[in-house]
């Protein structure tokens, strides 16, 4: 058991999905609405117009963490993508859902490092309607885990509400699995 599981019951929803998927809008909607609480990954990617620091990401210009102390890790479009222990012990004090918008590569690295009883994976799939050419070429051989390895699939290819309440019905039942 790590340390963030032995301050206090954590459940995590891991967001799974290609570039232009809709991932961030659903991580926004759940936070907005109180129903969880987001996990900040840190990157060493530069900011992009429209970006918030510690909203969007933390941006450190270098990967200098001590390896004991990361939750999860990945290699994104050259950049480095990671995240604490620390930082899950301060969201886990909330006492809500962490949601992490992660890839593959991170959620093996997550799940190969630790023992989460409390972790849902949400694989959201959606048509690649205007996204562009350099982000659908950075997904490419990013996605391979068979869909029947996620604990839940959202298709987003209506409108936002719909995308909405189905991640309003996920969460839900994320909720009443913990919670029975």
């Amino acid at each position: 058991m790590n340390n963030a599981e032995k301050t206090c019951k954590v459940t995590f929803l891991l967001i799974i999905g290609e570039s232009g998927s809709g991932k961030t809008e659903i991580e926004k909607y759940l936070v907005s609405t109180g129903k969880a609480v987001n996990l900040v990954s840190h990157t060493t990617r530069p900011i992009r117009v429209g970006e918030i620091e510690n909203v969007n990401h933390i941006f450190d210009l270098g990967f200098n963490v001590n390896k004991k102390n990361i939750f999860a890790y990945t290699k994104f479009g050259g950049h480095d993508y990671w995240t604490t222990i620390d930082d899950v012990i301060k969201l886990a004090k909330k006492k809500l859902p962490i949601i992490y918008v992660i890839d593959e590569d991170g959620y093996k690295s997550i799940k190969n490092h630790f023992s989460l009883s409390n972790k849902y994976t949400l694989r959201i799939i959606r048509e690649n309607k205007n996204v562009s050419k350099d982000r659908l070429d950075r997904d490419k051989n990013k996605f391979n885990m068979p869909l029947y390895a996620f604990d839940f699939i959202l298709e987003n290819n209506g409108t936002l509400e719909e995308a909405f309440n189905k991640a309003d019905k996920i969460i839900n039942k994320i909720n009443y699995y913990e919670n029975t």
